[in-house]
């Protein structure tokens, strides 16, 4: 089997969860968009159930609407109290560093516009130098395009045969994955069985077991 030389990880729901900053997340999201769309809450989140069927993402949904994904997440990351939602947890930030002392490059990924996502690792005290690079939408296009994990191999100089990607939704972000050629893994709590997941963790830091398997064949 091909060695593995990447690791491309998604951030929000992968390396972590925290159903009270998801939510707080969600009202804002509905705030915003109300307000730059002129319209109740109510009406803004019926938009976006609908969009959601079309778009998959809620950054395509966003942009479906018409509310640009640059100007929601510059108001998300002015709105959104990181540090009081989230909890510093240095287990992050040492896996990934463990995982580059291992010899893997390691990406993260996300939907989320540079300034929240730099928010949302700050509070969670991952700083840029545990990854080799951090792709978000302010720069690409967002998942479900091919363009971030693209951008994520260029920036490691790997190819998708040498790379695992790590994430929590099958057809937001595992599936272009799969559609480009690397090895899946899904973190959930639940059994999944799908065509683009290779393997199914409960907790990203199980990513370890799944590289060891990986080298052994």
């Amino acid at each position: 089997m091909t060695k593995i030389k990447a690791i491309l990880t998604d951030l929000d729901g992968t390396l972590y969860r925290c159903p009270k900053y998801e939510a707080e997340i969600k009202r804002l999201t509905l705030e915003i968009v109300s307000e730059k769309l002129g319209v109740s809450v109510e009406e803004a989140q019926h938009r976006l159930t609908e969009a959601r069927k079309i778009c998959v993402t809620l950054t395509r949904s966003i942009e479906y609407v018409g509310v640009s994904r640059h100007y929601f997440y510059d108001e998300l990351s002015k709105r959104l109290r990181y540090t009081e939602l989230l909890k510093p947890d240095p287990k992050i930030a040492e896996f990934l560093r463990q995982l580059r002392s291992m010899g893997y490059k390691v990406a993260i990924i996300t939907n989320s516009g540079r300034p929240h996502a730099l928010g949302t690792m700050g509070a969670l005290k991952i700083p840029l130098d545990a990854v080799d690079a951090l792709i978000t939408s302010s720069e690409v296009e967002p998942k479900t395009s091919p363009k971030p994990y693209l951008r994520g191999l260029e920036l490691l100089g790997v190819p998708a045969k040498e790379t695992v990607y790590m994430g929590d939704r099958v057809e937001d972000e595992v599936k272009p994955a799969k559609e480009l050629g690397m090895i899946t893994v899904l973190v959930s709590n639940q059994e999944v069985v799908s065509p683009w997941v290779d393997y199914v963790i409960d907790s990203p830091f199980k990513l370890l077991e799944v590289l060891k398997k990986l080298e052994a064949c």
